[in-house]
């Protein structure tokens, strides 16, 4: 297989990217979604520049990504409802520029395959059962991010068919 891996991607601004080799059944480097202050109240955005430079550099051994397909939640506000989709929007146009399959995904699809819920510890956990190398950091505070990305890059190597 000349392109073995695949990109798991975290959309929302404490969300992350993964790199999955799905024959060596391995995470092969992972990154925090990049932040940058954008204004003086201190409001965050993703650094565009800083991740879609990461996703240059992988670009060329990426087979597919699969990217979790937000949705409005009940209860959520509208501002951080368009600031989520912002972000999606940017991770969906980085890929496109850099001609890599998108597979989108609900939350209640892939969580229910790979075992998982709504509860983000779980999530780490089993990332951290999966890649026993990378443990320490699936266990972090705040890496549900990271977690999340590497079990959507799993479940694209083990569900998604894409050529």
């Amino acid at each position: 297989m000349d392109k073995p891996f695949i990109l798991g991607v975290d959309p929302g601004l404490s969300g992350a990217v993964a790199l999955y080799h799905s024959e060596a059944k391995a995470i092969y480097a992972m990154f925090q979604m990049p932040l940058v202050v954008t204004n003086e109240s201190g409001r965050k955005d993703i650094a565009i520049r800083d991740l879609a430079l990461w996703i240059v550099d992988h670009a060329h051994r990426i087979r597919f990504a699969v990217v979790e397909a937000v949705s409005a939640r009940p209860g959520q506000g509208v501002t951080s409802m368009f600031r989520f989709g912002h972000s999606l929007g940017l991770v969906e146009g980085i890929l496109g520029t850099c001609a890599i399959t998108t597979v989108k995904v609900p939350p209640s699809s892939w969580k229910l395959l790979m075992h998982c819920n709504q509860d983000k510890k779980k999530s780490q956990r089993l990332a951290a059962e999966l890649f026993p190398t990378k443990a320490e950091e699936f266990l972090k505070p705040k890496a549900d991010g990271l977690a999340e990305a590497a079990l959507l890059a799993v479940y694209g190597s083990l569900y998604v068919g894409v050529e």
